[in-house]
């Protein structure tokens, strides 16, 4: 989890030249190195435990649809190789998120997560105090301690999640556990001076503690506040961008460009309406790294090449066009009720983690790129949410309106290891 997460990037990855530049748009070698262990531990938990395995992949569900959609924009990619090649590095990181689920459940899942981070913000001031030349180095984002991370923003995103693992922890024993994790995290992304982690931070408690004051509301309360959780974070985000006074985004340090990002959106969406690509894009991750889709734009307003369009709608406009667009919205869109759902029926605060982590993921995704994007670790984060086992209407009556003792039974009955490790030794 520390490698997939980019915690400790620095040890396999250059941190000069173009490697560092294309770090989030190339596969190099270093960047799918750090997912290896990923692999080969999938493939482990397909050996050992084929038939839970199975239901976590089933799990997925709807969102299959996209993931499989952009294998076929192989037959109209601008640069097949590539697309056919990162395509089944996204296959495998579903798979790694899947067998994650079938190992762990939802109980073991955060809890993982949460020492994850304590692991990384540990390494992360080590690294500074150490080797302050790697951990802390002395150029323009200084004094952001990324430690081994590549970017600080990386650092910050990451940390952000075990947040949401933190708090998703509380109430649960040993309570020492959450508080560490929870004084871990924000430790961290307070060291990567990341002002989009930090705000991201901020609204992640917000929304957390606006869910857990309306526990019992039932699903329609849940989800239309949620939904409207989503429109402000969507609109609130994208409505600064038309702000053109500089000192607004003093604080966050920012300019009115949001960092050239706007630029870069404008150059996108020129791309996007050229000819046919509106319909069907131009390939599942083709067009930064083919010199047809990315020359044909002129990147001078920005001092390189983006490996990416830093938005998860208009990347995957790009990458499988308006239908593939419908196809990820409506399965995330699905998923986010799902967990709504879930949160309005189950009474534990470890269902929190689904939909947190959903309205961050959404959050994340309008400066950056972590929709359907290979070897991401917020990208796996999602898949193995969207594998977590739920609870269904029966289970739902059964389990009544519970009191401290059935909240304890809850979260034991539908945790999703022991379920699955058991029904996998049955049918052994």
């Amino acid at each position: 989890m520390a490698l997939a997460s980019g915690g400790l990037s620095k040890l396999f990855v250059s941190t000069t030249g173009a490697a560092m530049d294309r770090v989030d748009g190339d596969v190099s070698f270093g960047v799918t190195a750090l997912y290896i262990p990923a692999y080969l531990y999938t493939l482990w938990i397909m050996y050992r435990m084929p038939f839970a395995f199975f239901k976590a992949i089933k799990r997925i569900g709807p969102l299959w649809i996209p993931i499989l959609f952009s294998a076929v924009s192989l037959l109209w990619s601008l640069s097949p190789a590539t697309t056919g090649r990162r395509f089944a590095l996204l296959l495998m990181c579903a798979f790694f998120s899947a067998a994650l689920v079938t190992r762990l459940g939802r109980s073991g899942l955060v809890r993982v997560i949460g020492f994850t981070a304590i692991g990384i913000v540990v390494v992360q001031l080590l690294s500074a105090i150490v080797v302050p030349s790697l951990g802390m180095p002395h150029d323009k984002f200084y004094p952001a301690i990324p430690g081994l991370f590549l970017q600080k923003n990386g650092a910050g995103r990451t940390l952000v999640i075990g947040l949401i693992a933190g708090l998703a922890l509380l109430q649960t024993r040993p309570k020492a556990l959450s508080y560490t994790v929870l004084g871990a995290s924000m430790l961290g992304v307070a060291a990567s001076t990341s002002g989009t982690a930090i705000g991201s931070a901020a609204l992640c408690l917000i929304i957390y503690y606006i869910l857990v004051s309306l526990r019992g509301a039932g699903l329609f309360w849940l989800s239309t506040i949620a939904g409207l959780i989503v429109a402000l974070l969507f609109v609130g985000s994208f409505g600064l961008t038309f702000l053109s006074d500089d000192s607004t985004y003093a604080v966050l340090g920012k300019d009115a460009t949001l960092t050239g990002r706007t630029s870069i959106w404008a150059g996108v969406w020129r791309a996007i309406n050229a000819g046919h690509h509106w319909w069907t894009g131009y390939g599942y991750e083709a067009f930064f790294a083919s010199p047809q889709g990315v020359g044909s734009i002129n990147w001078n307003m920005y001092d390189y090449v983006p490996p990416h369009a830093h938005n998860g709608l208009l990347q995957t406009w790009l990458n499988t066009g308006i239908i593939g667009v419908i196809l990820t919205i409506g399965s995330l869109l699905y998923l986010f009720v799902r967990a709504a759902d879930n949160f309005a029926k189950l009474n534990d605060r470890l269902s929190t983690f689904d939909i947190v982590f959903m309205a961050f993921f959404l959050l994340v995704n309008v400066t950056e790129q972590t929709t359907m994007l290979y070897n991401n670790f917020i990208w796996v984060m999602f898949v193995a949410v969207a594998a977590l086992p739920g609870i269904d209407g029966r289970a739902a009556q059964r389990i009544g309106a519970p009191g401290r003792g059935a909240r304890a039974s809850v979260t034991n009955a539908r945790d999703g290891a022991s379920d699955d490790i058991f029904q996998h030794t049955r049918e052994r």
